[in-house]
């Protein structure tokens, strides 16, 4: 038990640090050296976590983004996802600074292709929830429909975080949910 809390706080304290670094640095400037010196743990510690800092980005990200969908609450998935855009905005909101350095790097495995994928697969999820799964298989609609939410919400918020500052998550979000809520009428 002790061993497996030590893990964890090892695990924490290689997030923390990185997460401050990616607000006092660029991402493609941050090093595993940087991270364990601030997080205080050796590299092999930190191999044991997370493959590289691409694999630590992705996980704090992915773990942040995560829906935990409810099928005993007798909404559907679109509706629990429009619910959670205002807890997602507001993450982004808290750490703009961390995602503008993320969404700079672009590189092989950069932090854009990655979120881009993210959403995807989220939209994808809705989409098949809300349409018959036999109806959109291989259809050429529903993959292009899918493609336009996915840049349309990732370009948004991309925008959102470097061009307007002032703007609350709250207004944001009231935006996106009433663009959702008209684009998924049923």
């Amino acid at each position: 038990m002790e061993s497996q809390r030590k893990k964890s706080k090892t695990r924490s304290d290689i997030i923390e640090a990185f997460q401050y670094l990616m607000t006092a640095m660029p991402f493609d400037k941050i090093r595993v050296q940087n991270i364990t010196y601030l997080a205080g743990v050796n590299r092999n510690s930190f191999y044991y976590h997370f493959t590289d800092k691409y694999d630590l980005l992705y996980k704090v990200v992915t773990q942040m983004l995560v829906i935990d969908y409810d099928t005993a609450s007798g909404k559907s998935l679109i509706q629990q996802s429009i619910e959670e855009v205002p807890r997602i905005l507001h993450y982004f909101e808290e750490h703009r600074r961390f995602f503008k350095s993320a969404f700079r790097d672009d590189k092989q495995h950069s932090f854009y292709n990655f979120f881009q994928k993210l959403i995807f697969d989220w939209f994808t999820t809705i989409l098949n929830d809300t349409y018959d799964i036999a109806e959109t298989g291989n259809n050429s609609f529903y993959k292009t429909q899918t493609r336009f939410y996915v840049a349309g919400y990732s370009q948004l918020l991309i925008y959102w975080l470097y061009h307007e500052p002032d703007k609350p998550a709250e207004v944001l979000a009231e935006e996106i949910l009433l663009i959702f809520n008209s684009a998924f009428k049923r």
